[in-house]
C-alpha cells in the first residue's frame, strides 16, 4: 500500500441508485451526492473570521474557530500549525477532522495518513482513513487500515461493519459476512449489520437466507432501509407482488410504482449479470453510528429517495 501520506483520494464515487449497500453512508450517503468543497480561508474574509483574537498559537486560534462552527477557519489554523510541527499529532488530527466535517475527503485522508503515520497505535487515524479509502473505491487499502484499527480497538462492531463493507465491494461475499456475523455477536442489535449480511447474503446467491435475515429487522419501526433492501430483494428475484407490499409500508403509491419500475430495470440484467457486478453496484457513505462516530456502510440507494428518518 502507498504511503498514507501520499495517498490521493478523489471524488467519493457515490451512487444515488445503487443495487446492493452493504454499508448506505458513510448519504458510505452522501445525500444528494454532491459534495460541498473547502474554500480556501482568507485571514479577515468574514465577521466570524475576524472574531479570532490576534494573540495565541495557530493550535489555539483553530479550536477558537472550530467552537463556534467556523471549520473552514478552524481547518486554516490547524494547517499552518500542523506545518509548523509536522510531527505533532495534535494539529494533524484537529486538521482531518474539520476537513471530514467540511466533506473534503481527499485532504482529511491526507491528514488522517499524517496523524496515522505519527502515531501507528492511535486506531482513530486508522479507522476514518480506511472509511475514506472506501469513499475512494480502494477497499484492499481501507482493510489494511481498518484491520489495524481493530486490532487497537478489538470488540467494537462497527469495525467489523466496515471492514465487512470493504470485503463486500471486492466481491469476497464469504469474508464479507463472517464480519458482519461477528459484528452482530457483539451487538445483535446493530441494524446496519443486518442489512447488511442480508444484503451480502443474496449477492452470494442465498434468497431464503437473505430474506429471514432481512424479514426479521424490517419489522422494527425505525427500520425504514432495511424494508426497501427486502423490497427490492424481492424484486430482483422476481417476486413483484411481495416487493410491492414491502414497500408500501413506507412509500406511497406512486413511489411504489416507480421504485418497482426501477427494480424492473435491475432485474432485466439477470442474476449472473448481477453477480457480476455486484462490487459496481455498491455505494458508500457516512452516515452517523453509536456515540456520534462515523460509520462506513453499504446501503441499498433506490431510485426515490428515502423516506426522512431512515436509519
Amino acid at each position: 500500500m502507498r504511503s498514507p501520506n501520499t495517498i490521493a483520494v478523489t471524488a467519493p464515487r457515490l451512487r444515488c441508485h445503487c443495487l446492493l449497500p452493504l454499508l448506505g453512508a458513510l448519504a458510505l450517503t452522501v445525500g444528494g451526492c454532491t459534495l460541498a468543497q473547502t474554500q480556501a480561508f482568507q485571514p479577515g474574509a468574514s465577521a466570524a473570521a475576524a472574531a479570532v483574537p490576534a494573540f495565541g498559537s495557530p493550535l489555539q486560534k483553530g479550536d477558537a474557530a472550530r467552537s463556534r462552527g467556523d471549520f473552514a477557519a478552524a481547518a486554516a489554523y490547524y494547517r499552518s500549525a500542523h506545518q509548523a510541527d509536522p510531527k505533532a499529532l495534535q494539529p494533524a488530527m484537529r486538521l482531518a477532522e474539520s476537513l471530514l466535517t467540511l466533506k473534503d475527503y481527499a485532504a482529511a485522508a491526507a491528514a488522517y495518513g499524517d496523524a496515522a503515520t505519527l502515531a501507528p497505535k492511535n486506531a482513530e487515524a486508522h479507522w476514518r482513513l480506511g472509511e475514506l479509502l472506501l469513499l475512494d473505491n480502494k477497499p484492499a487499502d481501507a482493510v489494511e487500515q481498518l484491520k489495524t484499527a481493530l486490532t487497537l480497538r478489538p470488540g467494537d462492531a462497527r469495525l467489523y461493519n466496515a471492514i465487512g463493507v470493504a470485503y463486500g465491494l471486492m466481491g469476497r461475499y464469504d469474508l464479507a459476512k463472517s464480519n458482519f456475523t461477528a459484528g452482530l455477536r457483539i451487538a445483535p442489535d446493530h441494524i446496519p449489520l443486518r442489512d447488511n449480511l442480508g444484503l451480502t447474503q443474496f449477492l452470494a446467491g442465498d434468497f431464503a437466507g437473505a430474506t429471514t435475515t432481512l424479514s426479521a429487522v424490517a419489522k422494527l419501526p425505525q427500520a425504514v432501509r432495511s424494508r426497501q433492501n427486502l423490497a427490492m430483494i424481492y424484486a430482483l428475484h422476481g417476486d413483484m407482488e411481495k416487493a410491492r407490499e414491502t414497500a408500501r409500508h413506507d412509500l406511497d403509491p406512486a413511489a411504489v410504482e416507480a421504485e418497482l419500475a426501477y427494480y424492473r430495470t435491475l432485474a432485466a440484467k439477470g442474476p449472473a449479470v448481477l453477480a457480476k457486478e455486484g462490487a459496481a453496484l455498491f455505494g458508500v457513505h457516512f452516515s452517523a453510528d453509536a456515540g456520534g462516530a462515523r460509520n462506513a456502510q453499504v446501503a441499498a440507494r433506490p431510485s426515490p429517495p428515502a423516506p426522512a428518518g431512515a436509519h
